[in-house]
Formats: C-alpha cells, structure tokens, sequence
C-alpha cells in the first residue's frame, strides 16, 4: 500500500510521468479491442496454430512490458528498470521475429493481401527500429522514452486496424487514420504545453510518420525489386 502511495504521489508530481503511463493504457485498450474476439476472449473451438498463439503471447507480454516500465519509472526503481531495459532487448528480437514469420505465413496461405501483408511488414519494421533507438538512447530520458513511444505507436498499428474493423468501419475509414496519429499527436501538444515551445523530436516523429503515412511509403514493396525482397523474406521466415 505504501508502494501504490508512492507511485501515486510521483506521478501526480510529474506530468511526463503521468502521460507514458497512460500512453501504456492507451496501447493495451487498442490491443485488446483489435484482437480480444480473436485472441484473448476467442470462443472458437478451434485451436490457434501454435505460431499465431506464439506470436500473439510475446507481443502481449511486450505491451505489459511498457506498462511494467513506465510504473518502475513513476515508482522510481530505475535499477530494475535498466534491468529489465536488458531483457526487453531480447523480447523485442523475438516480437520481430514471430511477427514476420506470422505475415509472411499468412500471405503465403493466400490469408492476408499482398500490400497488407507489405504495410504489416513495414509498421514492424519502423517499431522494432525505434525500439533500437531508444536503446541507444537509454541514457537521456527525453530521447529514450519518446522514441519508445513511437515504436508502440507502429507495433500497435495492425491493432488499429483490427479494432476499426470489429467495431464496423472500413479499412480505409478516417477513423483509422485519426486514431494511428492521434498518439503522436497527443505527444506533440503535450511537449509543446510541457516545453511552452516546438520540440523537434515530437514535431518530427510526427511529420516523419505523416510522410510515411500519406505516400503509403510501403507501396514500394509493389515492385519487380520489392516482390524480390518479399520473397527473399518469405524463404528467410518460413522453411
């Protein structure tokens, strides 16, 4: 009880505090809804297949691992946190790898579209790159813990669209696209109201995943070169 008083009163003191840890509810609601009638409350009889069972646990076990940070951060045990910052490493790797392994098996099967497949690919990629650069970053905060940011905000993209989709709207609704840069939106005035000024790292990983966003940058994969590099990654991922 005095480590939940504790915790309260450290995050009531600090705004930034309390953003990230919110920014982990955040997450985990979009999780849940995108994929909580196909993984989490699924009723089918039907067993999942082992990779589509392994690959959704790691990457719930990833999204708690941001909330468990961000409460160590607010509780300030910043030696576990390090600690754990270590075995995250680790766990990223394998999201990365279950992840791709689970599209590129999909499409293989003819279950998921190309360029789906191709966006999925792409948002994991840029996720698992932030995740590295905030690695780098570990030991100035400001960097470190936005950067973290936004690789959920691409890890959890594929959830957006799920969470869209079970609640009735297109694929191409602008609900998804509002809801995908609604975080990074939120970082951006957050950082302006904190800073009482512009801060280019929040602006620009806001412009950067507008740029990406709105040339649907991941198109290139819908070339003679990027049908070479799926399926170079499809031999690569799936023996």
């Amino acid at each position: 009880m005095n480590q939940f008083h504790s915790i309260r009163r450290s995050v009531r003191n600090s705004p930034e505090k309390q953003f990230f840890l919110l920014s982990a509810f955040w997450f985990i609601l979009i999780v849940l809804l995108g994929f909580g009638n196909s993984f989490y409350f699924r009723t089918s009889p039907k067993p999942l297949d082992i990779n589509l069972l392994l690959h959704g646990s790691l990457f719930t076990i990833w999204i708690l691992f941001y909330l468990t940070q961000n409460i160590l951060i607010a509780s300030r045990n910043i030696n576990l946190h390090m600690l754990l910052g270590k075995i995250g490493v680790a766990l990223i790797l394998l999201v990365f790898i279950s992840s791709y392994y689970t599209i590129l098996y999909k499409m293989s099967l003819g279950n998921k579209p190309f360029l789906e497949a191709a966006s999925n690919l792409f948002q994991i990629g840029l996720g698992v790159g932030a995740v590295m650069i905030s690695i780098v970053y570990r030991n100035r905060p400001y960097f470190h813990k936005r950067f973290m940011f936004a690789a959920l905000v691409f890890l959890t993209s594929a959830g957006i669209q799920r969470a869209c989709a079970n609640l009735g709207f297109a694929p191409d609704s602008s609900l998804v696209t509002w809801l995908y840069f609604a975080p990074l939106i939120a970082l951006f005035l957050f950082d302006l109201a904190l800073f009482k000024k512009f801060t280019f790292l929040s602006l620009g990983l806001l412009l950067f995943a507008f740029l990406l966003y709105y040339f649907r940058v991941y198109r290139i994969f819908d070339t003679p070169f990027g049908h070479s590099v799926m399926d170079l990654l499809t031999k690569l991922f799936i023996w």
